[in-house]
This record gives structure tokens, sequence and C-alpha cells, in this order.
């Protein structure tokens, strides 16, 4: 199944209400593209701690932010996020509801550089991700700003 095919089978499903299968509790999502666009299309962060709605974020047009365990926990407590935090970032058009893709942050390593970051991006409709990478330079550019390179603040609402 093409890529953008499969993709715009899971906005009809998160529009719809669908089961998506097994969720991940808490553990890390994946850092191969194949098998993190797999990971999400199963929607395995959907079990996470998330913002309660879907929020306008301007240049973003809508998001909501689902973090894993391990980087809810760092968001309250403060300091640096342990190896495996991860946040999921659902991207929507402009009416809130519609799924356009996802960003991914996933901490990797802990040697106190931007390199210890994996970015992905991926858009409905565009065959592989726009972004795979540790270190991404355009994601780096907005998250040097963060808590060790996480912008949500803690905690978010238990979904």
């Amino acid at each position: 199944m093409k890529t953008s095919a499969a993709l715009a089978m899971i906005a009809l499903l998160f529009g719809c209400g669908e089961d998506l299968g097994a969720v991940d509790e808490g553990g890390a999502p994946p850092t191969d593209p194949a098998a993190l666009e797999a990971w999400l299309l199963e929607g395995r962060h959907s079990g996470w701690e998330a913002e309660p709605e879907v929020r306008d974020r301007g240049g973003f047009s809508g998001a909501r932010v689902f973090v894993n365990a391990s980087l809810g926990q760092t968001l309250v407590s403060g300091g640096a996020h342990d190896v495996g935090a991860a946040a999921v970032r659902e991207l929507y058009e402009a009416d809130l509801r519609t799924l356009r893709g996802f960003a991914v942050v996933v901490k990797v390593s802990n040697t106190g550089h931007s390199d210890d970051w994996y970015f992905y991006e991926q858009y409905l409709g565009q065959d592989g991700p726009q972004v795979a990478e540790t270190a991404a330079a355009a994601c780096l550019s907005c998250h040097a700003e963060g808590q060790d390179h996480i912008r949500s603040r803690g905690p978010l609402i238990k979904r």
C-alpha cells in the first residue's frame, strides 16, 4: 500500500473513532522511518498522556500533543529528559478535525547535544517522511527554546 493511501486510511480511522489496535503505554516509538510510520498508523501513541483537544497552533493550523510516560514525568519534574522520552504531535488542517500528518520527537542519547534527539515529520498525501533524522536543523530552530528540546509543558491531561 502506498504511504499516502495508508495515511489517508488512518485519517479516516481517527475521524470515525475506530479502534486503532494496541497502544504503547509508555515505551519509545521506533526511529526507523518505515517502522515509525507503521507504529503511527497503528495508533500506538493514542493511549499516551495527551492534550484534551486539538488546538489552533497558527503555523501548524491545528495540533494535539501526546507524550509517553517518561516525557510526561520530566515535563512535570523538570530537568533533562531520559533516553526514550518521546512526543507525537498530530497535525490537523485549519478545520481542527482533518488529520494532515504527524511530527515525532524521540530522545535517542544523553550527551547533552542537539543530536540526542530524533525528529520525524510526515504529511498525508506525500510519500515518505519530510524529516527523519537526528539533530534536524529545521526542527532544532524551534525546539532549542524548550526544556531539553521539548516545548510542551506538563502535565498534559490524560486521554
